[in-house]
């Protein structure tokens, strides 16, 4: 297989953040880091009008519960618009709900991208308006996160089926699926923000967290941490990763490193990096998938010990930590001389 490793960070721009948000990736979070995180807990917090907060829940009935909670909030008329399928569009496809409950003043969310480019799946807005057009068509008015004034018509999600034409893949509809492109957003699961970012979002984990990934994926729909409100406390035991997917990707890494340099090799460059008195810049890799680029002053490499066992390693001054530090070779993804 090729490995492929995305590693520009688009969505978060603070340091601090972005290293929080790798140690609750790969479980490595210390106190420091939960008790900085859980300064945003405020169990008591309630978003003011119009600073579109979105609440992200571990559960389905967490998230409708809120939803119909805010919607009853309102006064303003119920709209309940049916949606139409045709052909072989299964529940599980649904982008929406089927029955779709609005009024004037709801907090909606964007499920598709716009052809003219007005919102992304997605984009927050409010409801300002719904009622018919001069063609008897119902449009929904809604104020978006920007500012900007929208009007949103039913849109048609198609289900296709792919087949093999000689030598060439071909497509046919099946199925299809109409309806306001939106859907309540005061609140969504956790694991229906997968893809999407906010501004402002209330993490509410309900009874705690139950999949792997979920704290990681809900903080970083987050551009900053600063717009992120906790409403119960993060504790080591709601970070749940799966070990078999960090045992795969950690020991994948490494064959790949051996076939680019083999151990050997490091082995002499460290080698000749003592002897010419020059400093070596390394990629390290610990087996908790957690990455770290150090510049090292090696003094020595051969057979060390640690806990009663033996391993190939290299001792050295980090300038990183300010200490002499040990690396395992095997566990060095890149290296080079500087």
């Amino acid at each position: 297989m090729e490995f492929i490793e995305l590693e520009k960070i688009y969505r978060q721009k603070d340091d601090k953040f972005i290293r929080l948000l790798n140690a609750v990736r790969n479980r490595s979070a210390t106190a420091g880091d939960l008790s900085w995180l859980n300064e945003q807990y405020r169990p008591n917090f309630e978003p003011k009008e119009n600073d579109f907060y979105i609440y992200l829940t571990a559960t389905n009935e967490q998230a409708d519960n809120i939803n119909a909670r805010e919607l009853n909030k309102l006064t303003s008329k119920l709209f309940t618009f049916k949606a139409k399928t045709s052909g072989d569009f299964g529940k599980e496809y649904l982008p929406t709900a089927e029955l779709l409950a609005l009024k004037s003043g709801a907090q909606i969310m964007m499920l598709n991208n716009d052809s003219s480019d007005r919102w992304i799946n997605g984009t927050v807005g409010k409801i300002l308006s719904i009622k018919k057009d001069d063609e008897n068509e119902y449009c929904i008015t809604a104020k978006l996160q920007n500012g900007r004034r929208v009007s949103i018509y039913p849109y048609t999600w198609d289900i296709f089926r792919y087949y093999l034409d000689g030598k060439e893949i071909q497509s046919e509809t099946v199925g299809s699926f109409t309806q306001f492109p939106v859907r309540l957003a005061f609140a969504i699961t956790i694991h229906k923000s997968q893809g999407k970012t906010f501004d402002r979002i209330i993490i509410d984990i309900g009874k705690g967290a139950f999949a792997h990934g979920q704290v990681y994926v809900a903080l970083s729909r987050a551009t900053a941490l600063s717009g992120t409100i906790l409403k119960k406390r993060i504790h080591k035991k709601h970070i749940i990763m799966d070990f078999k997917v960090m045992d795969f990707l950690t020991k994948y890494k490494y064959r790949i490193s051996r076939q680019e340099m083999p151990i050997a090799k490091k082995v002499e460059l460290i080698k000749k990096a003592i002897e010419e008195k020059k400093k070596l810049k390394i990629i390290y890799l610990k087996t908790n998938d957690e990455k770290s680029t150090r510049i090292i002053t090696p003094e020595l490499v051969g057979d060390l010990q640690y806990a009663n066992k033996t391993f190939l390693g290299m001792a050295g001054y980090c300038f990183e930590r300010g200490d002499k530090r040990v690396f395992r070779v095997d566990r060095i993804l890149k290296i080079e001389l500087i």
